[in-house]
């Protein structure tokens, strides 16, 4: 067994003679490795010959880097010997932990090691399989040491005469109704947050008692007077209540309040109580406040407006950019160039100061009238204003028994 990547380990081998088949002596030895599939390399470790044809090679760190490799050695006159390893990343010379560092580095049931299953030291007591056994009796004899100002008590009691805790305390905790108490504390946080959502609709006018109007108890109708002295209701206050149409008092109480106020926003487009017949319901005899307030609310406010104003001055701004290109108001005749004075401007216009021009534009048609040009070969090249940059090119077509013009240089 070779461990992987570790220098300073030897691998022997024997040459026999190729041609008398007898041990090969005081041979060169050439020594080949290849690693994990790679190419062929040479070994760098040495080779050193033992005795009666044996020798061993005294491997390298590199040598040795790999899974699985193989060695060849040749040497003149011998036959090729071949020697294939896989190596491991234990360590087989480690007595405690076969080099695996995973393990502790100790004996078991040594300071640092293993347990193992017995009761001496160092070791588990089970009396069955999935037990460990514990020594409460020592454990609850222990002194508990802790940083100040904390204090532990020797018992419950002492701090307020209570008697210690014994027994199951998992049976007096008892058995969760979820998957942990703690579930369960969420559960019933969810239906407190629930309820106090409801309570928080509770009036208080006076402290500690709740504002309610109550028309009778116990079935029998309630005066003012009969109030003032009743007793405190007993008896089953749920089936006094009776029992809800919705899910429950506070659904109903909801649903009726929905209700009560659709209602309101109609009423409050109402006359004022009482409502005589006939009472004008118009924004004229007797505007109605509420109508008013509604009617005001739709209008625009003054922050709308000065938006709008932005919009309308910026818009403005724009047109007024423009129109300060034109002739003064009112625009005379005289003002707005005539044909001639167009065409004028026009036919005087430097060429020299246009840019852009299309390769098919009248600009480019005048330049042969105006502009140098010449005749190579079958290419004719008319320039740009200075008679030296091409403003295009044609194709010309010669005829050798016609009188040649090879150019054109106005003045």
């Amino acid at each position: 067994m070779y461990r992987k990547n570790v220098a300073g380990q030897y691998l022997y081998f024997t040459l026999v003679n190729a041609t008398s088949g007898a041990a090969l002596t005081g041979a060169t030895v050439t020594a080949k490795r290849g690693i994990d599939g790679a190419a062929q390399a040479s070994c760098t470790g040495t080779v050193t010959e033992d005795a009666g044809g044996q020798y061993h090679i005294a491997l390298s760190q590199a040598d040795t880097n790999g899974n699985n490799i193989g060695y060849l050695f040749t040497a003149t006159n011998a036959i090729p010997v071949n020697i294939s390893i896989v190596t491991t990343a234990a360590d087989p010379t480690d007595a405690v932990r076969f080099g695996l560092t995973a393990l502790p580095n100790a004996n078991a049931e040594a300071a640092g090691g293993l347990f193992t299953r017995g009761t001496g030291a160092g070791q588990i007591a089970q009396d069955a399989n999935g037990n460990v056994r514990v020594n409460v009796d020592t454990i609850k004899t222990q002194a508990v040491t802790c940083a100040a100002p904390v204090t532990v008590l020797a018992s419950v009691g002492t701090a307020a005469t209570n008697t210690a805790q014994t027994g199951d305390a998992y049976a007096r905790l008892g058995a969760p109704a979820g998957a942990s108490v703690s579930v369960d504390v969420a559960a019933i946080k969810t239906d407190t947050a629930a309820v106090k959502v409801q309570t928080d609709k509770l009036a208080f006018t006076v402290a500690n008692k709740v504002d309610a109007n109550v028309l009778a108890v116990a079935g029998t109708a309630q005066t003012a007077k009969d109030l003032g002295a009743s007793a405190t209701q007993t008896g089953d206050s749920f089936a006094r209540l009776g029992a809800p149409a919705g899910a429950s008092v506070s659904a109903d109480v909801a649903a009726i309040k929905s209700d009560t106020a659709a209602v309101k926003a109609k009423t409050d487009n109402l006359p004022a109580s009482p409502a005589a017949v006939g009472s004008q319901m118009d924004l004229v005899n007797a505007p109605n406040a509420t109508a008013v307030t509604a009617i005001q609310s739709g209008l625009a406010t003054s922050s709308a407006l000065a938006t709008v104003a932005g919009y309308v001055d910026t818009e403005v701004a724009a047109i007024k950019a423009k129109t300060d290109n034109l002739p003064a108001a009112p625009a005379a005749v005289g003002d707005i160039p005539t044909a001639n004075e167009n065409a004028d401007a026009l036919l005087k216009r430097d060429w020299t100061a246009v840019t852009g021009e299309a390769a098919r534009s009248v600009l480019n048609a005048l330049r042969f009238l105006r502009n140098k040009w010449s005749v190579s070969g079958a290419t004719l090249t008319v320039t740009k204003e200075d008679d030296s940059t091409s403003a295009w090119t044609g194709t010309v077509t010669t005829d050798a028994a016609a009188e040649p013009v090879i150019g054109n240089d106005p003045a």
